[in-house]
């Protein structure tokens, strides 16, 4: 199973956790808890060096306890020397630290030992950490993760306490781990860790000349500010040139093509080594793509750069003290690794990589939304991720590499993009010439993949680029694990600002200012009201929403439950007023997911808009119009984007249609799938279809045509499978449209009726049953777990 996830990237959601503050400890030997003893009891995958312990030791002197947070702004690198020294088992992890001191004494010596453990949310004890030294000495381990000094011990004596069996065993732990892994070398002058530089990926690494390209980069353990420069760090290892500061992501390594690379590429660290992938010529799978670098060693790489496109390379520190698959220490050992075409210039090219670090492990991208984690774009969490600013008229690319180990599906607000180019990390599919070019609004993005996309913005205002998978873009919870209030009793100026986090980039889009509304005055314009009120059998902690759509005297859905959203029917071309009501008792905002409209009216709360003209949250007993007329006959969807996640699980979505014809429409042969999340935290395991866990059967006609129109609004599980089977043999159906655009003529194909989804996308089939029939519409998971289904009765 964990194979296979991580092989899929699925998103699981287990059960939300709650968070409290870490304690704040501090008490001498007389007083030493149970807290004391469960720290050190606490299981650890490092703990098995206790079976090495010598005989216990005497009794230890006073113990003292202190917990500290990094929000030191240190600048000066940290000498390789010393770094090389320092076998952290701990790195990456938040600077919240329980610091205990002893001073054990035989007949033979006399060992000064610090054993550290890393806090999490609830007190849990992490991983440890060991500081060692012959009397008063020390190495300077655990330094780079203790901010704060330890308090001196009190001048009054205290009798030791008594010897229970489990401080025994919590005294042999510590013993055996000085004596296991002691380091020989002592240096008590170790330097402030070095601040990662954020790298933007605007300034190529290296020196290029007459076609070659000399790199040389290395290893370093450095404090990461994901979030705010002033905030809470993390520490992690990431890449640097020699003799410039490292950074997150890694220096960028950009070339023309048939340049050849010569690549140096040292390991500074005293144990593990260094397993560094793509450095090798792209474009070609089967050229060997590892090289390995001995602890204290460099070692020397010479390639060619190979096809044009977006890769990356990446490390890992295997076989040392804190290694492990996975590790979040080497979460954000990466970097980008371009390859531009001959000839080719592109001025407003951006190069975006994504991370994912976690405070532990994760298999898969399994990710909970009580995890302390953090997604970043190019080394920074929403709301400190680079803003971008932008012309009326400009032609804009990124090119965009998922170096996580989650599914991320990348929406644009407002536009239309033009997918470039697909990767793997090795070889690029390009798209153009003899064949056409995706045009999407969401480009879902698997572990390891890349690709490039160009835009041309048209409107002035804010928009944002994200990711569509909500538990990417949740608030960041605060790094030294203290409790975020729930989201329903968060009191808070700016929802865009404080309610999101992660995997979110700003965008402003200067230019002549056109007129918020068209020339078509209110009396042109058709008139919709759509209601956000409670729905039956909701509780605080799992409420139940929903949405009423009235139009003159029709009202939809007519009674309770609401659910699913009522679906939007509007025409092409016409000019729409929806006035959205809140008659909930929180702030909402509705967002037109992949309608082209103006700034004003996109709905993320307290952002969407421009200047001193900006949209803000529907507060409670208010009311909203958004004002647009679309362009184009699709397939969308409506969803709030104010405290989204929850709203969005407590009912508030729907489908948007927009046709050629709204009296032409005929919903006996067009037919919609949306596919939302639960209301129950219990039926986790499960998917909504039309807001059912037992949907109604699917009712065709042999003979005759049908749009199926399937809808994706879950917020998570980015990398569901829709299949349309006969017992278990899928059939046909005829591709149509993606995102709400037609598909060119080389796509709209005959194909297996099996469809990945990411969430945020639409997919518009045709289906046209030629027998009697019994079908199934299954929704499974990416490793195979059964979802949904919907029974299609054909006769």
């Amino acid at each position: 199973m964990s194979d296979a996830l991580a092989a899929h990237g699925e998103s699981f959601v287990r059960p939300a956790m709650t968070r409290s503050s870490s304690p704040s400890w501090s008490f001498w030997s007389s007083g030493v808890s149970d807290a004391w003893i469960q720290a050190i009891r606490a299981p650890s995958p490092r703990a098995s060096s206790a079976a090495m312990a010598p005989s216990t030791p005497p009794a230890p002197t006073p113990v003292a306890v202190t917990q500290g947070v990094s929000t030191t702004n240190p600048t000066r690198s940290v000498p390789p020397r010393t770094r090389s020294r320092v076998p952290s088992v701990s790195r990456g992890r938040p600077h919240a630290v329980v610091s205990v001191s002893a001073m054990y004494k035989s007949s033979r010596n006399c060992i000064g030992a610090r054993a550290e453990r890393v806090l999490g949310a609830e007190g849990a004890i992490l991983g440890p950490v060991v500081k060692w030294g012959v009397g008063s000495g020390g190495n300077g381990l655990g330094k780079r993760l203790l901010r704060r000094p330890l308090p001196q011990p009190p001048t009054t004596n205290h009798s030791p306490p008594p010897y229970t069996r489990a401080m025994r065993q919590a005294i042999g732990i510590v013993a055996a781990m000085v004596w296991v892994i002691a380091p020989r070398h002592i240096d008590d002058r170790a330097a402030p860790i070095e601040r990662a530089a954020i790298n933007d990926n605007r300034t190529p690494a290296g020196t290029l000349r007459d076609g070659v390209l000399t790199v040389d980069l290395e290893v370093r353990e450095v404090d990461w500010r994901p979030d705010a420069d002033d905030a809470p760090g993390l520490v992690v290892r990431a890449f640097a040139e020699r003799g410039k500061r490292a950074s997150i992501p890694g220096p960028l390594i950009r070339v023309p093509e048939g340049t050849t690379v010569v690549a140096r590429v040292t390991n500074p660290m005293s144990h593990g080594t260094l397993v560094v992938r793509g450095l090798s010529t792209r474009g070609s799978p089967s050229v060997p793509d590892t090289l390995q670098v001995a602890a204290g060693a460099t070692r020397e790489v010479r390639f060619a750069a190979g096809a044009a496109g977006t890769y990356y390379y990446s490390g890992q520190i295997l076989g040392g003290i804190s290694s492990d698959t996975l590790s979040t220490p080497d979460a954000e050992l990466h970097g980008a690794f371009v390859v531009d075409a001959r000839g080719s210039r592109h001025a407003n090219d951006r190069v975006l990589v994504i991370g994912l670090w976690t405070r532990t492990a994760r298999v898969g991208g399994l990710v909970a939304r009580g995890d302390l984690l953090r997604f970043t774009i190019n080394g920074k969490s929403w709301p400190h991720t680079e803003r971008l600013t932008y012309s009326v008229g400009d032609t804009v690319r990124y090119r965009v590499i998922n170096a996580s180990i989650a599914v991320h599906p990348m929406h644009l607000h407002g536009f239309y993009f033009d997918v470039n180019t697909r990767g793997d990390g090795t070889v690029d599919s390009t798209f153009g010439g003899a064949t056409s070019v995706p045009r999407v609004v969401t480009e879902r993005t698997a572990p390891g993949r890349t690709f490039s996309m160009t835009w041309i913005p048209e409107r002035t205002g804010n928009w944002l680029f994200h990711c569509h998978d909500n538990f990417h873009v949740l608030r960041n919870a605060p790094l030294d694990g203290s409790a975020l209030p729930p989201e329903h009793l968060a009191h808070v100026t700016n929802h865009a600002v404080d309610m999101m986090g992660g995997l979110v980039m700003g965008i402003e889009v200067r230019g002549r200012r056109e007129g918020l509304v068209s020339q078509a005055g209110e009396s042109a314009r058709r008139q919709l009201r759509l209601v956000a009120q409670p729905d039956s059998g909701g509780s605080d902690a799992e409420p139940a929403y929903g949405y009423v759509l009235h139009e003159g005297t029709k009202t939809l859905p007519a009674s309770a439950p609401l659910l699913p959203g009522p679906t939007i029917v509007l025409e092409r071309g016409k000019p729409v007023s929806i006035t959205v009501v809140n008659h909930l008792r929180e702030p909402t905002a509705v967002h037109w997911h992949g309608i082209e409209l103006e700034s004003y009216y996109d709905g993320v709360a307290d952002y969407s808009g421009g200047g001193a003209h900006i949209a803000k949250a529907i507060a409670p007993g208010d009311s909203f119009v958004a004002r647009f007329t679309p362009p184009r006959s699709g397939t969308f969807m409506y969803h709030p984007h104010a405290d989204e996640t929850r709203q969005q699980q407590a009912g508030l979505s729907g489908t948007l249609l927009v046709v050629d014809s709204v009296s032409r429409f005929d919903p006996l042969h067009d037919k919609v799938v949306l596919l939302t999340v639960p209301r129950a935290d219990a039926n986790r395991d499960r998917v909504l279809i039309n807001g059912s866990l037992a949907p109604d059967t699917l009712r065709l006609r042999v003979g005759e045509r049908y749009r199926l129109r399937i809808v994706d609004v879950h917020t998570y599980r980015p990398s569901m499978i829709v299949r349309l089977v006969r017992d278990s043999t899928p059939v046909s159906w005829r591709a149509l449209a993606k995102d709400g655009m037609d598909l060119p003529p080389d796509r709209a194909t005959v194909r297996r009726a099996v469809q990945q989804l990411g969430n945020g996308e639409t997919y518009d089939f045709e289906l046209a049953p030629r027998e009697p029939t019994e079908l199934k519409l299954v929704v499974r998971s990416a490793v195979g777990a059964l979802l949904a289904e919907m029974p299609v009765d054909v006769r």
